[in-house]
């Protein structure tokens, strides 16, 4: 249920794991010139991680979600998330005009936008444990299947 957050530090995040030199994310623009961020340093955390996706995480958070998976750094268990991949700018017109001015792409190239990020491995919620308000970790399936795997490891 990450709904984004700052680009910028969904990536400060990801340097924080994953090795120096490795791809954290890709943009172009409407000229299709790309702008490939990678990462600066030697990871400060190396151990097993599980980050937990669905449908509602989005923007950044997807960033994050597949700089960890396809760099290797992390097991995502849920569902596929929401596919937010667009840099849009409001412009002050009348109508407040958004443009679309960049598309991001993963350290893989593949598109985020109206596709989203898959797990790798997929656990749905119930209908009843998505109503709840406060989900108790035992009724969580997710977060369940997230600490057998790393259990696992």
């Amino acid at each position: 249920d990450n709904g984004g957050g700052i680009v910028d530090e969904a990536l400060e995040i990801a340097e924080m794991i994953t090795d120096k030199g490795s791809t954290l994310l890709i943009t172009t623009d409407k000229n299709e010139k790309e702008d490939v961020t990678k990462s600066t340093s030697d990871p400060i955390i190396n151990m097993p991680i599980v980050l937990l996706t669905n449908e509602y995480s989005a923007s950044a958070s997807e960033i994050l979600a597949a700089a960890l998976k396809e760099n290797g750094k992390a097991t995502l268990v849920g569902t596929t998330t929401y596919g937010k991949g667009i840099i849009q700018e409001l412009h002050q017109l009348s109508d407040g005009l958004k443009i679309t001015t960049n598309e991001y792409f993963t350290p893989n190239h593949n598109a985020i936008h109206e596709i989203g990020i898959e797990p790798d491995i997929e656990v749905e919620l119930s209908d009843e444990a998505k109503a709840q308000l406060e989900l108790p970790e035992e009724d969580d399936t997710q977060l369940q299947k997230a600490i057998e795997v790393l259990n696992e490891e």
